[in-house]
Parts: structure tokens; C-alpha cells; sequence
């Protein structure tokens, strides 16, 4: 147990965490979009590139939770975290993590939803 509360304690951990509070709530729009029970054939390219904008967004700007971890941690101090210590990273490690996560999101959803783009040539 005192292992799993280390490796949770990280830095790296602590911001992934929050970088995928940003992006699930982006993913998740996709998702409720297709759920209905009526989906309508002319918005789903729009749904689809408004889905992909929206991520590629995050990866030359920060989420709101990603924002609000950096302020905290600006306040907090160097290696606490709601008054926790926490072991650092390099920022390069987590920039880097979380550009390869979107980009291969990104890369997913334009794979599995390719035959919608003949959508917009009708």
C-alpha cells in the first residue's frame, strides 16, 4: 500500500491526472453525441472535427484543471501538493507525455470515424 501512495505521489502522476480531467470532458461530447437515440447524419463530421480542434487545442495551451494544478503548485510551494509532498519531474516529461497522449487520440478517432469524412462531399 505505502508503495502505490509513493508512485501516486509524483508529480508526473499528479499532472497526467489532471491533463485527462481536461480531455475526458472533450472525448465524452463525442461519446453522448453518437448515444442518442436520433443522431442527425449532417452533424456528425461537425461533432467529429469539433471534437479533434478541440483537442489539438490542448496541445499548445492548458486545460482548466492543468491551470488550476500549475497555480496550486506555484502557491503551495515546490514539493507539496494539498499539503502533501510530492516527488518532481522534469516539466519536459510531462509535456512530452501528454503531446504523444493527445496526438495519438487524435489519430484514433480519425481512424475510426474516416468513413464519416465521405459525410461531407454529399
Amino acid at each position: 500500500m505505502c508503495n502505490f501512495c509513493f508512485q501516486m505521489a509524483t508529480l508526473k502522476f499528479i499532472s497526467l491526472t489532471h491533463i485527462l480531467m481536461d480531455i475526458i470532458p472533450i472525448v465524452s461530447k463525442l461519446n453522448l453525441f453518437f448515444q442518442r437515440e436520433i443522431t442527425d447524419i449532417a452533424l456528425i463530421k461537425v461533432q467529429i472535427d469539433h471534437c479533434i480542434s478541440d483537442l489539438k487545442r490542448l496541445l499548445d495551451s492548458e486545460g482548466a484543471y492543468q491551470s488550476q494544478l500549475n497555480e496550486a503548485l506555484s502557491v503551495s510551494g515546490e514539493h507539496s501538493y494539498k499539503e502533501h509532498h510530492i516527488a518532481r519531474c522534469p516539466v519536459s516529461d510531462i509535456a512530452s507525455t501528454k503531446r504523444k497522449f493527445i496526438l495519438k487520440l487524435v489519430e484514433n478517432i480519425e481512424a475510426r470515424y474516416q468513413d464519416f469524412s465521405m459525410i461531407s462531399y454529399m
